[in-house]
């Protein structure tokens, strides 16, 4: 049984309502630091185009449709209607973009592929409309989606999860799964893409993807693995076995690369190595987890479970010395665990997750969440790299059946 040699470090017991109070205080938080844009929508004035330029709307990652997930999410929880309408509010200019054409063109062209750009602003609408049951906000995103050409694919030369295709691709299945049939198409082109685009690495002898500088990469957020959980994703919707091919190729890459002590490096001679989902061992599971969701057991390759016990046990042996970020943090590493504890009905997985996410509650509630958003002021802004992606954490840690996992789009 994965991680059956796993046991809690923690005897503290959880309470549904500790993660729930502390998740909404980090929304009133969020409320506090906000402020109106020329529009008079709320806005925390972070997000960054393809090119790094400043733009009002970015995807999930860093944007203020990050935020609106969160506040949608815990709307829906504590039906609070001061919440929703916040949710709303962070969503206006984006929706009031998409409906007009060419002023949405101009958005399509000016922000990545990734997570950070559009594929992220589509999952965004999408959760936030099933939170809120918003149909206008699954009609966005499919407007949004359907902007893309395959000309604009077909430029995309980065590929990853947070700035190209490999980010896209699960937004549109989310948005498929949604019911949104008609862009099946546009991942069925990303997803071929991204097959072409596989480069044999000189070191294994295999194909991976080539993302950063000049040979392939490991890792989530700018590797193999985030692309391949994408892949993995669309062999589930159309059952074309070439994706799973290259999805489990990829995980060979990374399989061949890890090193002896077990750390799961982007590429082999790396010398800085961290446990978060953007790099190494949580990242490395989450993606296990999308292949055991998405592959039926008979398909799927018997490393598939050594590679995911490996990496539970390195993402709970980290040190938490650490931000408490999703991105490489705390928040990020403790809910890969609540995942992977509801995918394979493991309650000391869960347990590691909560004792992660204490750890978290008492650092914050040491110097206070206000102190903490002054001296780290990215805190305040973002679901990947800031407090929103915490507090939605810490409401999935309160109900984790009731609201998905975000870090697999």
């Amino acid at each position: 049984m994965i991680g059956s040699m796993l046991t809690a470090k923690s005897g503290r017991i959880h309470t549904t309502e500790v993660f729930l109070n502390q998740s909404t205080e980090i929304a009133e938080q969020l409320l506090a630091t906000a402020f109106a844009d020329s529009d008079g929508h709320l806005t925390w004035g972070r997000g960054f185009g393809a090119d790094r330029q400043a733009v009002q709307d970015a995807g999930i990652f860093s944007g203020r449709i990050g935020e609106a997930v969160f506040l949608a999410a815990l709307a829906r929880e504590t039906a609070r209607p001061d919440l929703r309408d916040a949710a709303v509010s962070c969503c206006a200019r984006l929706l009031s973009v998409v409906r007009l054409s060419g002023v949405r063109q101009t958005l399509v062209d000016e922000l990545s592929l990734g997570a950070q750009g559009l594929g992220g602003a589509i999952c965004g609408l999408v959760r936030v409309g099933q939170f809120l049951g918003e149909e206008e906000m699954l009609a966005a995103a499919v407007q949004l989606a359907m902007g893309l050409s395959r000309q604009r694919l077909e430029s995309d030369q980065k590929l990853d999860v947070f700035w190209g295709m490999g980010g896209l691709l699960p937004s549109l299945i989310a948005l498929y799964r949604s019911g949104a049939q008609e862009v099946l198409g546009l991942a069925v082109a990303c997803g071929d893409l991204l097959v072409e685009r596989r480069v044999v690495d000189g070191g294994t002898g295999v194909r991976a993807w080539r993302t950063l500088g000049d040979r392939p990469w490991g890792g989530y957020a700018h590797g193999s693995c985030g692309i391949a959980a994408g892949l993995l994703q669309l062999f589930a919707c159309t059952g074309d076995a070439k994706y799973a091919t290259a999805a489990f190729e990829a995980f060979e890459f990374e399989r061949l690369i890890q090193r002896d002590d077990g750390v799961w490096p982007d590429y082999v001679g790396q010398e800085i190595t961290t446990s978060g989902w953007c790099h190494g061992a949580p990242g490395i599971a989450l993606s296990r987890l999308v292949a055991i969701e998405n592959v039926s057991e008979s398909l799927l390759p018997e490393e598939i479970l050594g590679d995911l016990d490996s990496s539970l046990s390195s993402t709970i042996a980290s040190p938490l010395r650490m931000s408490y970020t999703v991105c490489c943090g705390t928040a990020g590493r403790a809910a890969v665990l609540y995942r992977a504890a509801n995918v394979l009905s493991n309650d000391s997985l869960r347990a590691h997750a909560n004792h992660i996410l204490h750890f978290s509650i008492d650092r914050i509630n040491a110097v206070g969440i206000g102190s903490q958003v002054a001296s780290e002021p990215h805190l305040a802004k973002g679901f990947w790299q800031g407090l929103a992606g915490v507090g939605y954490t810490l409401l999935r840690a309160s109900n984790s059946t009731r609201f998905p996992c975000i870090l697999s789009l």
